[in-house]
């Protein structure tokens, strides 16, 4: 992502345009059965090295031929008067060896003892590799990758000195997913477009089971919507990358260690790292956006396809026959003019046209009939909110009460008290919750605890006519109580 941008380059500068002449030839086909041959033992395989003489490489190339032949997939057409003179009496292996090494694909050098070899250059080494991915179709494992970034981020943040590298390769990571992600979501818009452009359902029916279902939802998308799916871990990866670039310790440390392994400059390193925890975030961050546009055409492609197999079961077999048979009737037909097709008899197939959706008319308003409350029922309610409301805890009620019944002594016992109410048994009862300054700091109670100190007296119960409990003694703290709290 952000290497591209550093570069600034043209996607194609540094390749040479002879590299493609063979791929673009009347030949290609069997020059690109050579150079697989090649990349083959040179390459991917190695078994004997990633060199070898012109003579083997020959061969190589003579046996792939030979193989190919036996399938009839070879045949040699003329390529112009230039490259004809060139290679024209050599066989079909030398002429694509000697090909594919002035365009540049292959390179030969003299090795020791006047050995010489061949061998792909790297550039040509990188494209045949591109292209051998794209053929294979590699799926990585999404849940693995997932869980491995994070890993690193994790051991990043927790010692960054020492595991400054692992940044990189879980940038690397992340970039990986995304192209797999979109390599998924171009292969669902290919095939939805191709199904679009295609009117036989014949057809249709084999891109959608086949390429989609089979190659894409089976093979690929499946290791995206299972317990690995990348959602699970989404969350903790973005954390963890705001965690570090909002840390300026982190970040220096990463850049210090960068520089150092690297051998670069500490601005470009600090660069560097910044833009692969960028990289990390912009991914993981973007998986909705691919997810739904897969989700989109995976519904279209699936409904369009439901509609295709209905209208395939609804009409007649022998459609085709009777279409043929009115046309034989109309063109063996010697009258003048031809009949009114509302005078037709019998219909070719049962009606099948298209019948719009009909948008369904809103619902009417009907006024709800509510039943009358018992008269009984909405007296205890108000009964009950009434209780609630006089049970609710009130400091400036307690106050009121104990100033009233203290009457200016400092010291007071629940013997010396009157209750003479409903309203003075809730204070009264309310008042035991301030036994050895038990409120909180943050409870409706506690302003109370500043102007009286309420103690238990042992052995002593005060009785009245509401009440029997144990005797309290109330003590004021200041001198002279205020009209209000």
């Amino acid at each position: 992502m952000h290497n591209l941008d550093m570069e600034r380059h043209v996607l194609f500068d540094g390749i040479d345009s002879s590299l493609f002449r063979p791929l673009a030839s009347p030949n290609a086909s069997l020059y690109g059965l050579g150079l697989w041959a090649l990349y083959k033992r040179l390459i991917k395989n190695q078994l004997d090295g990633d060199e070898c003489t012109p003579r083997e490489a020959r061969t190589v190339i003579s046996k792939e031929l030979l193989y190919q032949a036996q399938l009839g997939k070879t045949h040699w057409e003329s390529e112009g008067d230039d490259v004809e003179s060139e290679f024209g009496d050599q066989d079909d292996a030398s002429r694509i060896y000697g090909r594919l090494r002035d365009c540049g694909w292959l390179r030969e050098m003299d090795d020791a003892g006047y050995r010489r070899i061949v061998y792909i250059p790297r550039l040509p080494s990188e494209i045949l590799t591109a292209f051998s991915r794209i053929g294979e179709r590699e799926s990585i494992e999404i849940g693995a990758v997932c869980q491995g970034v994070l890993n690193h981020l994790v051991s990043i943040r927790t010692d960054p000195e020492n595991n400054a590298a692992l940044l990189s390769i879980a940038a690397k990571s992340s970039r990986d997913f995304h192209r797999e992600l979109t390599s998924i979501a171009a292969s669902v818009r290919d095939i939805h477009c191709m199904m679009n452009e295609d009117a036989d359902n014949r057809r249709r029916f084999s891109l959608f089971f086949n390429k989609f279902l089979n190659e894409v939802m089976l093979q690929d998308f499946h290791t995206i919507n299972t317990s690995d799916n990348p959602y699970r871990y989404r969350t903790k990866i973005t954390k963890c990358v705001d965690d570090i670039l909002f840390e300026n310790r982190l970040i220096d440390q990463l850049s210090e260690a960068t520089a150092s392994r690297r051998r670069i400059e500490l601005e470009v390193a600090s660069r560097d790292v910044k833009a692969d925890l960028s990289d990390i975030k912009q991914v993981f961050t973007g998986i909705d956006d691919l997810m739904n546009r897969i989700q989109e055409y995976n519904s279209v492609m699936s409904r369009r396809t439901a509609d295709s197999i209905r209208y395939s079961l609804n009409v007649s077999n022998d459609i085709g026959e009777k279409l043929m048979s009115s046309i034989e009737s109309v063109a063996k037909s010697k009258a003048s003019t031809l009949p009114s097709p509302s005078q037709i008899k019998r219909h070719v197939g049962p009606d099948n046209t298209y019948k719009p959706i009909v948008k369904r008319p809103p619902p009417e308003p009907t006024r709800q009939k509510r039943a009358a409350k018992p008269l009984a029922q909405i007296a205890f309610s108000r009964a009950y909110d009434d209780y609630l409301t006089r049970r609710r805890i009130n400091p400036e009620r307690i106050y009121r009460y104990l100033k009233q019944q203290m009457a200016g002594r400092p010291l007071i016992t629940t013997d010396d008290m009157t209750i003479g109410g409903l309203e003075d048994l809730i204070t009264f009862t309310q008042m035991r919750d301030l036994i050895n300054d038990a409120p909180s700091t943050d409870s409706e109670l506690y302003i109370l605890t500043k102007y009286f100190e309420v103690r238990p007296i042992s052995d002593r119960y005060t009785s009245n006519e509401y009440i029997e409990a144990p005797t309290l003694q109330i003590r004021r703290r200041i001198a002279e109580l205020p009209e209000a709290l």
